[in-house]
């Protein structure tokens, strides 16, 4: 009979590499604090091209954990919203989380990884007014999620989001309504 693994065993990250988008600020600065070397890339999650660039840069030492935590979320009353606003809320929450975790599943296909998309509490229970268009792209991010997991599981992916409630950063203080 094969021995089992210790529990700290099977979830130890020794020995692997994670890319986590947004983690200049907030949530994803707070994961990125590992005493390990840290590589930092710049990158404008709105343009595809840049993205792109990034896992050709990336190539040969992928990523075992993709985390997509990168997003904004600016206010904007529902009647007031144009095109250009909300295709750059949904390009940076939604559209990036769907090019990062291509990526990641077409270079890790055959060895397999895991994704962490970032939702948010706000895309099951809206709790502030003026958020539609984050509301929108957060849950299209919890949609993302479940579709990959159930088609890449068998790939050995494990796919997962997270749905953060309220939580304090520099970003909710700056927005937050008094």
């Amino acid at each position: 009979m094969k021995e089992l693994k210790p529990l700290s065993e099977l979830i130890s990250l020794k020995g692997k590499r994670a890319l986590i988008t947004g983690s200049a600020v907030g949530i994803g600065k707070a994961m990125s604090q590992f005493e390990s070397e840290i590589d930092t890339h710049k990158v404008d999650l709105s343009k595809e091209e840049e993205i792109d660039a990034l896992w050709e840069e990336l190539s040969g030492k992928e990523p075992d954990i993709l985390v997509n935590n990168a997003g904004i979320y600016p206010f904007k009353n529902f009647l007031e919203l144009d095109d250009a606003f909300l295709k750059k809320v949904i390009d940076i929450n939604l559209r990036s989380a769907l090019l990062m975790c291509q990526h990641m599943i077409r270079r890790r296909l055959k060895r397999g990884g895991v994704i962490i998309n970032i939702g948010s509490i706000e895309a099951i229970v809206p709790l502030a007014e003026d958020l539609i268009p984050y509301d929108i792209s957060k849950t299209g991010v919890i949609a993302l999620t479940k579709a990959l997991a159930k088609q890449y599981g068998r790939n050995r992916f494990r796919i997962n989001v997270i749905l953060p409630g309220g939580i304090t950063t520099p970003g909710t203080k700056a927005v937050a309504r008094v």
